[in-house]
């Protein structure tokens, strides 16, 4: 057993690092993204009456509802770990080096900080280690795309299988994988790409105001060390074009892509690159693989790399402090709030909708609602105007939020499950006398 073990003595090692970093980091406080993903967890198990977010994509959620939120954690991190002994196994990497070209101190810290991070690179390195299995490699295609929407242009790399009927079959596969949660858009929102569009107009397609050409310091975030090796790598992979494989193609198209796709999104976070640590490692490890001393000194000197820079990604260690929005919520009475920081509010089991616009205020107030805001969170901008919230009737005001409210009024708690653009097109209506749609119509404009 122990003869089995000892050559993934070193993986494991890492392996068993990168998770207590994981464990620390979840246990220091709260993440919006992945209190949302616990929340749809919670709003399937209710049978659809709590808060839920439609744009969410499912799998994680899915799988919340099964292993809550440290066994997700535990069993995400045994996936990537597989999926890294599956891609190197069929593609003949040195496992060692891959995996620590793997865990960089950006990838340490940002696996689970939104709650899909790694889940979306395990089921992308699954679907590239099984491309030639196009049962399988449909199958983890679809769940890719159930992990995180923009795993959808992965379809585009079937096209690299060359020959038309493998490629139908895994196209059919990975599209009959995605099926159950087509079926259930469409039996509830009344669109099967419902959560899709949601998603690319909360992302997208209302935000292109903010959108501008992102900084080196961006990437320089995001690859750090790894800068330097990877154009390397890129070199001695296709330098000659005659021993270009398929997979190389493959993986060049992912590296380009996840780079196309981070520049374009206006609503950006380098977190949005992860993906492309796929290509990174594999471009990497392919081509000093080669060479015996890379063998021996990259993985352990790698491993020391990321130790060394990982004190300066602690920012991404500090999660929100529960206690900020626990104390908050002992001023409550039983009546429906209005929050900016909703997520962390309904996480905390006091049902929340998001926070009104500034002109609907005093009706939010005059229905009964008890509006809550934390001055810690940066939106709406007016919360920091303290002569214009002192206009309203306030509960309560600590140096950590405003309670704003009548007492004499009392709106029942409900369930808030509207999505990003119908939760829009409410304020507009109140707001303007008009409301707004967005259709795949409007994204193909």
């Amino acid at each position: 057993m122990i003869k089995k073990i000892k050559p993934y003595a070193f993986v494991i090692c890492l392996y068993l690092f990168s998770l207590t970093i994981f464990f620390i980091q979840h246990s220091s406080g709260l993440s919006w993204d992945f209190c949302a993903y616990v929340l749809n967890a919670r709003y399937y198990l209710s049978g659809f009456k709590t808060y839920f977010e439609p744009l969410r994509p499912p799998l994680a959620s899915i799988l919340m509802i099964f292993l809550s939120e440290y066994p997700y954690i535990v069993f995400v991190s045994f996936i990537h770990l597989f999926s890294c002994y599956k891609l190197c196994k069929r593609y003949k990497l040195n496992l060692n080096l891959f995996y620590a070209v793997s865990l960089t101190p950006y990838f340490l810290v940002t696996s689970f900080f939104a709650g899909t991070e790694l889940l979306s690179l395990s089921l992308i390195q699954l679907f590239v280690a099984y491309f030639d299995d196009d049962k399988k490699a449909g199958f983890f295609l679809g769940l890719a795309a159930l992990a995180r929407y923009t795993n959808i242009s992965y379809f585009i790399a079937i096209l690299f299988k060359r020959k038309l009927k493998p490629a139908i079959y895994v196209f059919l596969i990975a599209s009959l994988t995605i099926a159950p949660w087509l079926l259930f858009n469409f039996f509830k929102f009344g669109d099967p790409l419902f959560s899709i569009i949601d998603q690319y107009a909360n992302n997208i397609g209302f935000r292109g105001y903010l959108w501008k050409m992102p900084g080196p310091f961006e990437f320089l975030e995001f690859w750090s060390y790894l800068l330097i090796p990877l154009p390397i790598g890129l070199f001695l992979t296709f330098k000659k074009p005659k021993k270009i494989s398929t997979i190389d193609l493959v993986l060049l198209f992912s590296l380009i892509f996840e780079i196309y796709s981070f520049i374009r999104i206006p609503l950006r976070t380098s977190r949005y690159l992860f993906v492309a640590i796929l290509p990174t490692a594999y471009f990497i490890t392919k081509a000093f693989q080669s060479y015996e001393w890379a063998n021996k000194i990259l993985p352990p000197s790698l491993f020391a790399l990321a130790l060394i820079f990982l004190p300066l990604y602690s920012a991404y260690l500090d999660f929100v402090d529960a206690n900020i929005y626990a104390s908050a919520l002992k001023d409550l009475d039983n009546c429906m709030v209005s929050s900016n920081a909703w997520v962390y509010v309904n996480y905390l089991g006091v049902k929340a909708e998001p926070y009104p616009h500034e002109n609907l205020i005093n009706k939010r107030i005059n229905e009964g609602y008890r509006l809550l805001f934390f001055k810690n969170v940066g939106e709406p901008a007016y919360v920091f105007n303290s002569s214009f919230m002192r206009k309203f009737n306030i509960l309560n005001e600590t140096k950590n939020y405003y309670l704003l409210g009548n007492l004499s009024l009392c709106k029942e708690p409900y369930g808030y499950d509207l999505s990003y653009v119908q939760g829009l097109n409410r304020t507009y209506m109140e707001v303007y006398g008009h409301g707004i749609s967005y259709t795949i119509f409007d994204i193909l404009k």
